[in-house]
């Protein structure tokens, strides 16, 4: 409704129009282009997944960082997805897996190797509390996420070109499927350019420390520019410091691994 307004108020004022958003922004950015007749959308350090997705990649990266292997991240799949289960009801159901999964892992050395956005904050609290109080516990953690929001359908339908930069180590919104979502929706036709800065985390941002505790230094060299030549532009026209375009799947076989960003 904002756009449409803004182009009755000013039909002439500007040549290209559309949605940026960043993190959670990355999945409005794209729902909202889909509702609009718009020229762009741009997602920064987002996810083409659900938003429980989040809190399930960060378990991951909490259980490979102290060395665990596949064993025990499949194990950890099934804790996730009862934790996810019972922040999507909004803590109306689930109470009965949760306690299947710590009843059957709760004594295993990984199981408190585990954090996520809020996985750790729902298994930490104590086995006697009643479920109201791990209801108030956890809902700090909710803040109006639409848990249940799946967002491939609409990036599989969207006509407006996209642009997603992504965070190479991100540790709060870990992209691994995230990318190769994106990877196959360029394959299949989809006008999505994907660009990944090496060495920064959320908010592409540099980082100095390990996971436990970085801290964020700058945004590296190219990434505005990057972002101020795509709107303007429609295309890149690089190269954008460190930042990489990456390729569909099916890239031709005499194709190299993804240069800097360049038109």
């Amino acid at each position: 409704a904002a756009l449409a307004e803004a182009r009755r108020l000013r039909p002439d004022a500007f040549s290209r129009v559309g949605y940026v958003g960043g993190s959670q922004g990355g999945w409005i950015a794209p729902l909202a282009a889909s509702r609009s007749r718009v020229d762009y959308a741009v997602a920064l350090y987002g996810l083409a997944d659900g938003a429980l997705a989040e809190d399930r990649g960060q378990v991951m990266d909490d259980l490979r960082a102290k060395g665990h292997g596949p064993d025990v991240l499949a194990k950890a799949r099934e804790v996730t997805d009862a934790t996810g289960g019972l922040m999507a009801s909004g803590f109306t159901k689930g109470f009965d897996e949760l306690d299947r999964v710590k009843a059957k892992y709760g004594d295993e050395p990984w199981f408190s190797d585990m954090e996520g956005e809020f996985t750790g904050a729902i298994l930490r609290a104590p086995t006697w509390a009643p479920q109201w109080i791990v209801r108030a516990i956890a809902k700090r953690k909710d803040l109006g996420t639409s848990w249940d929001y799946e967002p491939m359908p609409v990036l599989e339908k969207l006509q407006a070109p996209q642009l997603w930069v992504l965070a190479e180590d991100d540790t709060e919104a870990p992209n691994a499927e995230t990318r190769r979502r994106l990877r196959t929706l360029q394959e299949k036709g989809r006008p999505i350019d994907v660009v990944v800065f090496p060495h920064t985390n959320h908010g592409i941002l540099e980082y100095a420390g390990k996971p436990a505790d970085r801290i964020s230094l700058r945004h590296p060299e190219g990434y505005l520019r990057l972002i101020a030549d795509w709107i303007t532009r429609g295309r890149l026209q690089g190269p954008y410091g460190s930042g990489k375009l990456q390729p569909a799947i099916a890239a031709p076989a005499t194709a190299q691994t993804a240069e800097p960003a360049s038109g």
